[in-house]
């Protein structure tokens, strides 16, 4: 028999064969199509997830961290404004109103010195000071007396009780020793500069 002959038989093998052979690769492909289909419509899902949750969410978060830190900077800002405010604060008020705390810290060791002499010194001086005051708020004139004629009562606390102060200043001034001033009127004089200062802020 002819080796290169195909029998009936063998032509039906082969047949089979070839049948089998292309179910096989025709299933693979299918399921392989199939398999990247799912894949895309997976990854689809999944970016839309992403854009519509995620995406929203951590922008949320960062606008949020945002408000945060700038209220915090803000405030940070804030305290160290207040610092540099009070520090200038402190710094003008120690230029101003120290030397004067001084100086009436002075007079008033002098009214309450037992030394009569010294109570006598003691108003003098109050009255200088009271003299820087209204020197101080614009009021002019040659003398104490005329810069307080100029002084409107509504704008300046006890007027009245600096003048009666400055009454009793004049009398020592002109009279001397021969003014009687005894521990009673003593006090009441350093009550009323005191009370004319403090209304002030002077003291």
């Amino acid at each position: 028999m002819d080796p290169y002959i195909v029998t009936i038989e063998q032509q039906g093998l082969l047949n089979s064969l070839g049948s089998f052979l292309s179910r096989i690769s025709g299933g693979f492909s299918d399921n392989v199509f199939f398999s990247g289909m799912q894949f895309l419509q997976g990854f689809g899902n999944a970016f839309a997830f992403f854009v519509g949750v995620v995406v929203p969410l951590v922008t949320i978060a960062l606008v949020l961290v945002y408000v945060y830190t700038s209220f915090q900077i803000a405030d940070v800002r804030d305290q160290e404004l207040q610092k540099y405010l009070a520090r200038i604060y402190k710094r003008q008020q120690e230029d101003f109103e120290a030397p004067q705390n001084k100086k009436w810290n002075k007079v008033s060791e002098m009214f309450m010195s037992s030394d009569s002499a010294n109570w006598r010194i003691a108003i003098i001086e109050a009255d200088s000071l009271l003299e820087e005051l209204v020197t101080s708020l614009g009021y002019q004139g040659e003398s104490l007396g005329e810069k307080m004629k100029n002084i409107d009562p509504g704008n300046f606390p006890y007027l009245k009780e600096a003048w009666e102060a400055h009454l009793i200043r004049n009398r020592i001034a002109h009279e001397g020793m021969e003014f009687h001033l005894d521990d009673f009127e003593k006090n009441r004089v350093f009550r009323l500069y005191e009370k004319v200062f403090m209304a002030a802020g002077f003291i």
